[in-house]
């Protein structure tokens, strides 16, 4: 999928999901609004507190999400879904290291559930 996607979003952010040991754990969320891809590395041991901070930050639950897994790796492939189900992917999938995760937050989504999700997003 995209990183930005025209009427949707219009910016990318990268960011750590993790920490050093003994650092505080690093606040993703506060990069996430409408309009913005968030793409993450080394997040996936924190896959359940990003989604839940994330969720809290007002993203919809069905955020497209794509996981991108040991990429460039003959391993490499695409997992996608909704941000709600991010640690259930994660584990169907059996994705325990290397992975980019991005979700999306869409320009027309209202915190909670996504107006492009349900058709509702203005042409």
């Amino acid at each position: 999928s995209p990183l930005t996607t025209r009427g949707e979003t219009d910016a990318l952010v990268l960011a750590t999901g993790h920490a050093r040991a003994g650092d505080p754990m690093p606040d993703c969320a506060r990069h996430a609004r409408p309009g913005v891809a968030l793409a993450l590395y080394m997040a996936v041991s924190q896959s359940e507190r990003i989604t839940r901070s994330l969720l809290e930050t007002g993203m919809p639950e069905d955020a497209p999400l794509t996981i991108a897994v040991e990429v460039s790796k003959p391993g490499e492939r695409i997992i996608t879904g909704r941000l709600v189900e991010l640690p259930e992917l994660l584990a169907r999938h059996g994705v325990t290291g290397c992975a980019a995760i991005i979700a999306s937050w869409p320009k027309m989504a209202r915190a909670g559930v996504s107006e492009v999700a349900t058709g509702k997003a203005l042409a």
